[in-house]
């Protein structure tokens, strides 16, 4: 929604579908009260590499949307 706003009051906006990951702060892990006692300093570190990886493209994560459609 933000994205869509701020482009709007930009004249940037374009009509259409469009897809967030783990670059784009679209899909993440949650950490609160509820589960931060499951969540180790070395499994939150461990998540948070990965999450780097992801984003550097070292590690490729399939688009089930489109895999399998061409």
């Amino acid at each position: 929604v933000f994205s869509t706003i701020q482009d709007t009051q930009n004249g940037k906006f374009t009509a259409g579908a469009v897809n967030y990951g783990v670059k784009d702060k679209g899909v993440d892990y949650a950490l609160d009260e509820n589960n931060k006692m499951l969540l180790t300093p070395d499994l939150t570190k461990k998540l948070d590499d990965l999450k780097t990886q992801i984003t550097s493209g070292k590690i490729k994560v399939p688009d089930y949307y489109t895999q399998g459609k061409k």
